[in-house]
């Protein structure tokens, strides 16, 4: 539900894929309700290295959706 509510269109999102040492990066899009469901898509733009992070460990948060400071581009 936070990724519903607590997120504005245009909200940029990492995201784990399955090599958990890269994460995808992207952009919420806004949401969309069918027959009581809701959706938002993510469009997803690149991928950052986990390694990149100051403190990789915070990726391990047990919440679903947290916020942690972007690295520098580098």
């Amino acid at each position: 539900m936070r990724f519903l509510e607590d997120m504005d269109d245009g909200d940029e999102v990492v995201l784990p894929g399955a090599d958990r040492s890269v994460l995808s990066v992207g952009t919420v899009g806004p949401v969309s309700l069918t027959n009581d469901t809701a959706r938002r898509t993510v469009a997803i733009s690149g991928t950052i290295d986990r390694a990149a992070f100051q403190y990789p460990a915070l990726l391990q948060d047990p919440r679903t959706l947290f916020k942690v400071e972007r690295p520098a581009a580098g």
